[in-house]
């Protein structure tokens, strides 16, 4: 671009990947155009996009006060080249099995500009230089790069940035389109990155009705998650549909036949636990749920321990008042029992007396906290070994912080 032109849209080859995020969410690319001298640096959601391959690029060119005059990518997508140039340099670029330079050369001598449609198309080829084997894993190669060009095109043209679309490609492979076309939403579910706004900009592209029933179950699961991201479990029935009737701007009624049929398709759970209120769950979290309070009660099952009329193992500390006292010694006589308190109460000092009085009494105590800081704090302030919750329980692989 530095010829002076203003284009915001290329199609060229991707001569080079200057940078590419740990997280694909970004990347920085030089792409070389027919007719340019100089290489078009590009930059954007562009993590998909491989050395070799030909792209169309559109966006807005800016001048980076550190890194120049580059094209800000919105929409991109991989095609199959136009010229015969850039069929000669793409098949030739090691991405097709059996193809280099000469026998690109003798591909695109032989078929010029409709090289890609014989090789995908054409049932009897003779190529010099290609076997009956390769010839027919060339032409597999270009049959499922045609369809990878092609799928990634359609879901550009959908709203779908390169990385996102690359996700919903390697989830659904060549049913792509026919899934996308059969029940948008679906991805909200099954690809990392696709929402429910995403999922629902696709859908009104491909002209679902405002009213459809995939679009009202997908409205009524998005409340339940968007809950659950703000650490909600459940949401109350009756407040879960006028939600997803003002999210999907629909009657409510739809949303509450929508939440049934959800049911009964087993996409949520619909538990009252026996009181007032009934809770939509999603179904993991009803199943978490469930355990969890199975688990309170086998603990809370199990037997203290200390009789409730056995000898304290140690004398409290002196230092106690007679709550504090009393605190531990609840907690040395209860198999299950939660101390709370506000700030300056007292709650370490009972922790720790607890704990002493515990290890005296021949237990086991193991100590953790949700996070590495307050692991070091509960450490620093009872004297004793502490870990985080995940490290206790195993679900962190590596051995770094606190565990041990």
């Amino acid at each position: 671009m530095s010829d002076g032109a203003a284009a915001d849209s290329v199609e060229g080859v991707v001569e080079r990947v200057l940078f590419r995020s740990e997280d694909d969410a970004f990347a920085v690319v030089l792409v070389r155009v027919d007719g340019r001298d100089a290489l078009v640096k590009a930059a954007g959601a562009l993590a998909e996009a491989g050395e070799g391959e030909v792209w169309r690029l559109a966006g807005a060119v800016e001048e980076h006060p550190r890194y120049g005059e580059r094209l800000v990518v919105t929409t991109a997508y991989p095609v199959t080249p136009g010229s015969v140039a850039g069929l000669e340099r793409y098949l030739g670029g090691g991405r097709f099995p059996g193809v280099g330079r000469k026998v690109a050369e003798t591909l695109v001598a032989q078929f010029g500009s409709k090289t890609f449609d014989v090789l995908a198309s054409a049932d009897k080829l003779k190529i010099p230089g290609l076997g009956r084997k390769k010839l027919a894993a060339l032409r597999a190669a270009v049959r499922e790069d045609r369809m990878r060009c092609e799928t990634l095109a359609f879901l550009s043209g959908l709203g779908f940035g390169p990385s996102t679309a690359g996700r919903v490609f390697q989830r659904f492979g060549d049913r792509t389109v026919a899934q996308v076309r059969e029940d948008p939403y679906v991805l909200a579910d099954e690809v990392r990155g696709v929402g429910f706004t995403l999922a629902d900009q696709a859908a009104s592209a491909l002209g679902v009705r405002g009213d459809h029933p995939s679009r009202l179950r997908a409205g009524v699961l998005h409340v339940l998650k968007q809950a659950a991201e703000q650490g909600h479990v459940a949401v109350p029935v009756d407040a879960a549909t006028p939600r997803a009737a003002r999210l999907l701007d629909v009657d409510v009624d739809l949303c509450a036949d929508a939440l049934r049929r959800a049911e009964a398709d087993r996409r949520l759970v619909i538990d009252d636990a026996g009181g007032d209120v009934a809770y939509a769950y999603l179904p993991f979290l009803h199943a978490a749920e469930t355990e969890a309070a199975l688990a309170v009660k086998r603990l809370a099952e199990r037997p203290a321990l200390l009789a409730p009329d056995a000898p304290a193992p140690v004398e409290p500390p002196a230092m106690l008042s007679e709550e504090q006292r009393a605190a531990v010694d609840l907690l040395l006589r209860r198999p299950l029992a939660l101390l709370t308190g506000g700030p300056g109460v007292g709650k370490t000092t009972v922790l720790r007396a607890f704990v002493d009085a515990a290890v005296a009494a021949g237990a086991k105590v193991e100590l953790a906290a949700p996070t590495g800081r307050a692991a070091r704090r509960l450490e620093e302030t009872v004297g004793r070994p502490a870990r985080t919750l995940h490290r206790m329980l195993g679900l962190l692989p590596s051995d770094a912080g606190l565990g041990r």
